[in-house]
């Protein structure tokens, strides 16, 4: 009796590892928006310097641009849209594209806005965070934006 319970624990352990295993080799089972091997992820944060708070159901805007032509506007890509809600900078995003949509020869940029209730522009990027399109993914750390002038 006491072999077969030391068996008992023995195969139940097995079956957790094996359990483990199977769970680490598929997907992430997020949102949907895992990265996969056909995926350019682009990562970081979005934050200002400026001590003032995000007024409330604000709405920060990530994307994607391509940026390459520019008598054209910027086509775009990717995009994330966070409702900040009590949340204050800063604040993470991730922007997943297929990496078939972007050529080597293209420039490409990665932009941050945010804004109020009603819509009106508060911060923006107002530098180019550029991305390396042939590289698997872009850790872009934080997006400095800065305040619009009557906000």
């Amino acid at each position: 009796m006491r072999y077969a319970k030391t068996l008992v624990v023995v195969l139940w352990g097995v079956l957790m590892l094996a359990g483990c295993a199977s769970l680490q080799s598929g997907d992430s089972g997020g949102k949907g928006e895992s990265a996969t091997a056909e995926t350019y992820r682009i990562t970081g944060s979005v934050t200002y310097r400026e001590r003032i708070p995000l007024p409330p159901k604000s709405v920060v805007t990530v994307t994607l641009e391509d940026i390459s032509i520019a008598d054209r506007p910027a086509e775009r890509l990717a995009e994330e849209t966070i409702q900040a809600g009590r949340h204050q900078v800063p604040i993470k995003f991730a922007l997943y594209v297929d990496p078939a949509r972007l050529q080597d020869n293209h420039r490409y940029g990665v932009r941050a806005t945010i804004r109020d209730v009603r819509g009106n522009l508060l911060w923006t990027t107002d530098t180019t965070h550029s991305i390396d399109p042939q590289q698997g993914s872009a850790e872009m750390g934080s997006l400095v934006l800065v305040r619009v002038s009557g906000s």
